[in-house]
Formats: C-alpha cells, sequence, structure tokens
C-alpha cells in the first residue's frame, strides 16, 4: 500500500468512526450525536460499517473534486487566524464563525478523537473559549476575539466585506461582538439570516434559541471615510427592546419566544445598539404566554377574535367530552381517543354500553383482552390535571397556531365545565343541560372573560379601564355565576374588593339579599377549604413529628 492509500483508509475510518459509535441517536432530521454531550441515548441508532464507509468515501470524492479538480487557487490550512501577518492587506472577502463563548467546549469534546489520534492536547491552551476549569474568562475570549478581528480588518482591502456569524442567546456576548467589531474599525452595516436546513436538536426544541444563524456584514471603510452607528445604555437599549415587542406583537400576535429574539437581536445589531439587556423580564412585562408556547400583548390577550372564540370552543368541547367518558369509567387513553376521534360517544348522556363495546369492538386489538373489558366505575369529576395532560398531549399535538386557543386553560376552562368540591379535592364536573345553557350563554357574552379581567387587576395584575369598572349590579350577576360554577375566591374578591360591599344600599333590597346570598355561598365554600388544608398541615406535621 501507498502511504496516500493508509492515509485515505485512516481518514475514511475516521470519518465513519462516530457514526457507528453507541451515542449516535434516532432523531426525525437523521442520525447523529448530540451536540455538547457524550452519553448513551435511550434510543440509539445502528449502521452497518462498509456502508457509512461507502458514504463518506462519495462524500470526500465530492469535496476533493471541488478543491482540486475545479480551482487550482485553494488553499486549505488550519492555522491559527491570530498568526496571519499585520503586513497583508490582500483580502476581498472573510466570512468568520467565531466560538461562542461558553456554549461548546469543542477541546472536551474533542477528547475522543485526541485519543484515537495520539493528540497530546496542547493546542487547549490556545483555544478561544470560556472554560473556569481551564481558567480562560470571558475577558480571556474578549481578548482574543478583538486579536483575530483585528487580524482580519487588517488583513482586509479598504472598501471590503467581512462576515461574522454568530449564534448565541446571552445579549452580554452579543454587545461584546459588536463592541469589538466596532473599536476594531468595522462598520455593521446589515444583518441578515442564514437558515441551516438541519437544526441541531436544541435550535428544535428550546425555547429562547436562535433558530437561525445571524450573520453580521460588516465593511472595512476606506481611508477618510467616517464610521456610523454607536452602541447604547442598557436603559436606552431596554427601552428599544420593549418597543420591538410591543411593535412586533401589535403587529401579529401569537408569536414563538425565539422568532422575537431572533428579530430583536437582528434590529438591535443592524443599528449597532446593542447591549446587554433582560429580553425574558421585558418580554414578560408587556406580554403573556399561553399554553401553545405563543406570546400575546398582555392588553390584547382577553381581547378575542371570533377565530379565537372558535378554537376555545373546539377545545372546551374536547375536553368536554374526555371528562365525560372520564366519569362515565373509560380509562384515560380511550377516553382520550374517543373525545378527539369518535363525538357521538361523548356529545351527551353517555351510554355506557355502546363506548364498552366500541373499545372492545375498535380499539382493543387482543380478542381475550378485548371480552374481559368493562368501564372502570363512575366517577364524580375530575382534577385539573387530568384536564391539563389531555389538552396539552393530545388536544395539542400537531395542532397548527393558528388552530390552538391564545389563552391559558386554566383562564377558560370554568367556561367549558362545572368546578366544584369533592371532600378535600377540587375536581370539573361536565354541565347537566341547564348548566351548559348558562355556560354557553356566558361565553357568548364574553362573561367569563371579563371576570377573569377584573380579578386580575383586583389581584394587582395590570390595569384597568375606569369606564369599564362594574357597577353593584354587574357584580351581583357576576358573583352569581361565580357562585354556580366552582370560582369561589373569585366571588368573595368581587365582593370584598370589587366594590359591592359599600354599595349594597344602591341596590334593590332583592339584589340585595341576592348579592349577601350569593357572597355567604361564596365564602363558605372558601373558608371550609381553608380549614381542610389546615387540617392537613396539622396532620402532615403530626406524621413528620
Amino acid at each position: 500500500e501507498s502511504l496516500h492509500e493508509k492515509n485515505l483508509g485512516s481518514l475514511l475510518v475516521n470519518m465513519a468512526g462516530m457514526n457507528v459509535s453507541k451515542m449516535r441517536q434516532v432523531r426525525t432530521a437523521g442520525g447523529g450525536l448530540a451536540k455538547g454531550t457524550y452519553y448513551i441515548p435511550p434510543i440509539n441508532r445502528e449502521d452497518e460499517p462498509l456502508d457509512i464507509i461507502n458514504k463518506k468515501f462519495r462524500l470526500l470524492i465530492d469535496v476533493s473534486n471541488i478543491l482540486y479538480n475545479n480551482d487550482k487557487s485553494i488553499i486549505v490550512s488550519n492555522n491559527d487566524a491570530r498568526s496571519i501577518s499585520d503586513s497583508i492587506s490582500s483580502f476581498d472577502y472573510i466570512f468568520i464563525d467565531p466560538p461562542y463563548a461558553d456554549k461548546v467546549q469543542y477541546g472536551e469534546l474533542n477528547f475522543i478523537w485526541d485519543a484515537w489520534l495520539h493528540f497530546y492536547s496542547e493546542w487547549l491552551t490556545d483555544e478561544i473559549v470560556v472554560n473556569p476549569i481551564r481558567n480562560k474568562s470571558i475577558d480571556n475570549w474578549s481578548i482574543d476575539i478583538r486579536t483575530v478581528l483585528s487580524k482580519c480588518f487588517v488583513a482586509l482591502k479598504p472598501g471590503r466585506w467581512l462576515s461574522v456569524c454568530y449564534h448565541d442567546t446571552d445579549p452580554d456576548t452579543w454587545s461584546k461582538m459588536q463592541n469589538i467589531l466596532m473599536d476594531t474599525g468595522f462598520e455593521i452595516h446589515t444583518v441578515t439570516v442564514l437558515d441551516p436546513k438541519q437544526k441541531s436538536s436544541n435550535q428544535v426544541t428550546a425555547e429562547k434559541v436562535v433558530k437561525s444563524d445571524l450573520v453580521l456584514n460588516c465593511r472595512k471603510p476606506r481611508p477618510g471615510e467616517k464610521i456610523s452607528g454607536n452602541g447604547g445604555e442598557v436603559g436606552q437599549v431596554s427601552r428599544r427592546v420593549r418597543d420591538i415587542l410591543i411593535e412586533m406583537l401589535a403587529n401579529s400576535g401569537g408569536q414563538a419566544k425565539d422568532k422575537l429574539w431572533d428579530i430583536v437581536l437582528k434590529r438591535l445589531l443592524a443599528r449597532g445598539q446593542m447591549a446587554a439587556h433582560r429580553f425574558d423580564d421585558i418580554l414578560a412585562e408587556v406580554a403573556t404566554r399561553a399554553e401553545s408556547g405563543r406570546w400575546f400583548l398582555k392588553e390584547e390577550y382577553e381581547s378575542l377574535s371570533q377565530s379565537d372564540i372558535n378554537n376555545e370552543d373546539a377545545a372546551g368541547n374536547a375536553i368536554e367530552r374526555f371528562v365525560r367518558l372520564r366519569c362515565a369509567g373509560t380509562p384515560v387513553h380511550f377516553a382520550a381517543q374517543l373525545a378527539l376521534n369518535v363525538h357521538y360517544l361523548a356529545s351527551d348522556v353517555v351510554d355506557e354500553i355502546k363506548v364498552e363495546e366500541y373499545i372492545r369492538h375498535s380499539l382493543i386489538q387482543d380478542p381475550v383482552e378485548a371480552k374481559k373489558f368493562n368501564l372502570g366505575g363512575r366517577m364524580r369529576g375530575v382534577e385539573f390535571y387530568d384536564c391539563l395532560f389531555f389538552y396539552l398531549t393530545r388536544f395539542l399535538k400537531g395542532r397548527p397556531a393558528g388552530q390552538t386557543p391564545r389563552r391559558n386553560l386554566a383562564a377558560f376552562l370554568e367556561e367549558y365545565l362545572v368546578h366544584f368540591k369533592d371532600g378535600d379535592k377540587w375536581l370539573y364536573r361536565p354541565p347537566d343541560q341547564a348548566e351548559a345553557i348558562g355556560l354557553k350563554k356566558a361565553r357568548q357574552t364574553g362573561l367569563g372573560r371579563r371576570i377573569r379581567q377584573y380579578i386580575s387587576f383586583l389581584r394587582g395584575d395590570g390595569e384597568y379601564a375606569a369606564e369599564k369598572i362594574p357597577g353593584p349590579k354587574t357584580l351581583v350577576a357576576w358573583i352569581k355565576h361565580c357562585a354556580a360554577f366552582g370560582l369561589a375566591d373569585e366571588g368573595v374578591l368581587l365582593f370584598e374588593k370589587g366594590g359591592l360591599a359599600g354599595r349594597l344600599m344602591q341596590l334593590s333590597e332583592e339584589d340585595r339579599y341576592d348579592a349577601e346570598d350569593y357572597y355567604a355561598q361564596c365564602n363558605r365554600k372558601t373558608v371550609k377549604r381553608a380549614a381542610l388544608e389546615d387540617a392537613d398541615i396539622e396532620e402532615t406535621e403530626e406524621d413528620e413529628g
């Protein structure tokens, strides 16, 4: 064998090596190692080694053709960018993708290759990274990045361009990157998006992650040109972030956090305004997150459009069917399937014989198991967690963003189910015919939404327009609704702090009697619940004692 053949064989084995490791995991975008980890996944992917080597060989041939056959002037080098001579000023364009502070520890993650190829890791001392174990701080990282960008500035011809692909979620490192570029002499002209076809697992699953790589396009000014753009104070930048978020959500509510994060970064960097700021806190100040993961402006969160109402109706009706089936004794997984796919079995009073027959003949494959199946016995109600589990894992699963409810489940569940106390538990049950009419009327008039908005205001969350504050007669109707549908705490709060307690004499004798009666009903339930909770605490303390 020639030396070239030996090197080629070694290269192919190295290229294929990690792809036949037990660390290779199954994932939708193709198998591979989870970036930034060493672990054996719960489900790994096995490939035939020779098949992998064949694929790598074809890939190597393609790359070789590009490098050596098409353009003889291409030079491949793995030199340190900090070693570029200061006398060179001949580059027409530079594209760099620098390390993202402490986000990926390349040195440690290269341990397998270092050991396999008998390297001794001397290069780790020169690695540009933040790593407290190796005494590499953010200041060391900044100094090294500044050196690299200074070398790039010198190497570029005047008037030519540098593109910096940077991918981090930390506003502080973005601010440092911007300041280093401008201190070095570059002018940040535009920020563009490089959207990778195959995203990392973190990009696919995490929330506040830059889903697309942002590319800062920077120009080296010609001699005598003035550089425009400047940074901003933290307070000024925070106000700018707030304005961007409000503008985005006002124009198009229901945005994912990662999209908002991308846009904020792009706009700040395009103006050279990036500075450290608390993105999460600012977003939470102006917006509310729905259980679908989308964000809406707080003042618009409860203002539902007809499509929002339709989405809630679809969810509420599905949950009502699920709870009706559960109360008839249907096991959870069967109840979920029937609630979503066989509406007629739970649209009104559940016929338990029909439900049993359908499950035996259509849902259970094993004839022996089907013959033994029976419903588990009637239940008075289900807990909130059961409704939430069905809602998050079954109803929302795979549903397009435009067809998901805007509000969180807790904000609209009582508009479809009856909340009641059973011993020491609060449960939900499907409404009877008269209750269903009352709940539907409340939904159509927006009664539940108005009550919740006012309750939030009474609890110190947000503002409430003075002209919308309910009068005494309206408050009586609201407390009646609370008493009828298990909103005891809300009913007490409306009476005591909502403006009714001191205005009873403005009501007629009949309305005053009703108000005190509804308040007493709510108060009894809250007092009883508090007593039960105290008893539970005392019992727990005795057990611990």
